[in-house]
């Protein structure tokens, strides 16, 4: 039994670090040389490595990378592409979310050298331009060089929705994708992008079956389907080769106050909550949540009201608590690698430049995201609402009350989304007392709450209101289980291979 209170700790002691450089070529192994290949867990719910290593998923945007962004050599300043993946493989992001054919340039966006991905008009699959394809290779070489596995999107939607990407095209360009590519373990395969798969999911099939018959027998990737806004892609009829599914929450309000609100939905929530209870089961991630500094509904006016960074902890938590896989961050800026020294219009009020925004405030808030999970064991985590009692009431207009809990055997972290007391049914996790601890996810501090018997239902008030919302995690454990402080890592068990 835990006698005396534990010590307060803030997990941002030393914040998010910075790299001013290519990766440090002495990096002790690559993870998936370390620990295998990333797969499905045995339980379906998560990611994790071939030796059972767990994986959560932290990704980045970068929807214009092969595009816009130049190389480090190319940089009057040396903030080019190199130092970008150096920087966020740095502050413990894993995966960087990048298009070949991006959704600003299409088919015939060129890139800063002034390539285009087919050396025709409109799009073959038999005149595709390898100076361009060579480019986006050493893109691959700079993240693998980083430890990143890169979420490569071959092409985006609209491609396909308009026809411009037929089967026969399809089938073809995924087999030179599968061939060219198929031998990097750290490439997952991102079909679609923000456009519906109704009427061409033959077409993604062939992409999909290309590129698996071009990497190989002995490859297995990984592959998902990035959705259209508010959807998830386990709405969509798509083949058995999809290993887990994508959700876009998109860039509305979480809050869902206002006369837009929809008091039976909300994006943020409903999406993930769906995708767990769906069987059988699939891993889920939220690949588009709201962007840190865009616009509200992507409202074109730069004095539009945008999205705040207690909107991106909404979405983030109930993504991740409620059972999803891992979750990747966003910044307006950066997808679209804008720079105002190119010349490029700026998208939904974008306003600094991409290489200014690397230690936004929302990239440390989801430093503490990602400590805070890490701090417990992920193998064997199930999201588990029925711990809180007033899990309906707080539920009422999807509002920002709304709650959501996750646990181990000994275990659990609950999240109250605006501050609400949370009435917790006990007994749910081992132990013969709890441990209570209060996590600040603005700040990463925790504050021990004391010890309770674990019978019964107990209500657990949050510590304080405070200015950038008012959202609270509550971390349970088993009072003899040995855990620290939420926030503070722990040795993660692995997965039984099975």
């Amino acid at each position: 039994m835990m006698t005396q209170k534990p010590e307060s700790r803030s997990v941002l002691a030393g914040g998010p670090v910075s790299r001013s450089g290519p990766c440090n070529a002495a990096i002790a192994a690559l993870p998936w040389q370390a620990h295998g290949a990333l797969r499905v867990s045995p339980d379906r719910r998560q990611l994790c490595h071939a030796d059972g290593t767990p994986f959560f998923w932290l990704g980045d945007t970068a929807w214009e990378i092969a595009t816009r962004m130049r190389l480090d050599a190319e940089s009057a300043d040396g903030r080019g592409v190199e130092w970008y993946l150096s920087t966020r493989a740095a502050q413990g992001f894993n995966v960087i979310q990048m298009p070949l054919i991006t959704p600003l340039g299409w088919i015939a966006g060129r890139n800063v050298q002034g390539d285009s991905i087919c050396r025709c008009d409109g799009f073959s699959a038999d005149r595709l331009n390898d100076p361009f394809l060579k480019r986006f290779d050493s893109i691959l070489d700079a993240a693998t060089a980083c430890g990143l596995f890169v979420a490569v999107l071959p092409a985006w939607a609209e491609n396909v929705a308009n026809g411009s990407i037929d089967v026969v095209n399809a089938g073809q360009y995924g087999a030179i994708l599968g061939r060219r590519y198929g031998h990097r373990l750290n490439v997952i395969w991102n079909l679609g992008g923000d456009y519906l798969p109704t009427g061409v999911e033959h077409v993604w099939d062939a992409m999909a079956r290309g590129i698996l018959a071009g990497a190989g027998p002995d490859a297995r990737p990984l592959f998902t389907y990035h959705p259209k806004g508010h959807q998830s892609s386990s709405a969509y009829a798509l083949g058995d080769w999809m290993s887990f599914d994508s959700v876009q929450s998109s860039h509305t309000d979480p809050k869902n106050e206002g006369p837009t609100a929809t008091p039976e939905f909300n994006a943020h929530f409903d999406l993930i909550a769906r995708d767990y209870a769906r069987i059988p089961h699939r891993p889920t991630i939220n690949t588009e949540p709201p962007y840190e500094d865009i616009t509200l509904d992507l409202v074109k006016e730069n004095d539009a009201p945008r999205l705040s960074l207690y909107d991106l902890r909404l979405a983030a938590y109930w993504s991740v608590l409620g059972g999803a896989a891992g979750h990747t961050y966003g910044h307006n800026s950066l997808w679209q690698a804008w720079d105002p020294a190119d010349g490029f219009v700026p998208q939904f009020g974008a306003r600094n430049a991409w290489q200014d925004v690397l230690e936004a405030p929302g990239v440390r808030e989801l430093h503490v995201l990602r400590a805070l999970v890490l701090s417990r064991p992920l193998a064997g985590r199930v999201r588990d609402d029925a711990m809180i009692e007033n899990f309906d009431t707080l539920r009422t207009g999807r509002t920002a009350a709304q709650a959501v809990a996750c646990r181990g055997e000994d275990y659990a972290l609950l999240y109250s989304g605006n501050g609400s007391p949370l009435s917790v049914r006990m007994g749910r996790i081992r132990g013969r007392e709890i441990a209570a601890w209060w996590f600040d996810p603005t700040s990463g501090e925790s504050a021990w709450a004391g010890t309770f018997a674990n019978a019964g239902t107990q209500t657990f008030t949050p510590p304080s209101q405070r200015d950038n919302g008012h959202d609270w995690v509550l971390a349970l454990s088993d009072a003899d289980g040995g855990y620290p402080a939420p926030g503070t890592a722990i040795t993660q068990p692995l997965w039984p291979l099975v």
